[in-house]
């Protein structure tokens, strides 16, 4: 769910089960970001809603890789947690 105020988008994301409101520009493209191809890929799945579990599955890798590939976006984007890589990716998925 999203909407308009001064220009900047208004949107509401749900993370584990708590709703957060962000305000933002335009979400910038993962392709601008400096993120390898499997690292967008894994980026991707976890804005869509994604666990570990289902990602490892999805992509034939074990959890733990995916693990460090999520950590790996979270340190190139600058990002503490999930939840902060989502808000920050919203509507790149």
């Amino acid at each position: 769910m999203s909407g308009d105020e001064g220009g900047r988008r208004r949107h509401w994301l749900v993370v584990g089960g708590v709703v957060l409101e962000v305000l933002s520009d335009a979400a910038p493209s993962l392709d601008d970001l400096g993120l390898s191809e499997v690292e967008r890929e894994v980026a991707r799945l976890v804005v869509a809603g994604a666990t570990t579990a289902e990602i490892a599955e999805r992509r034939g890798t074990s959890p733990r890789t995916v693990e460090k590939q999520i950590a790996a976006c979270l340190r190139r984007l600058g990002a503490r947690s999930r939840a902060e890589l989502i808000v920050r990716l919203h509507g790149e998925g």
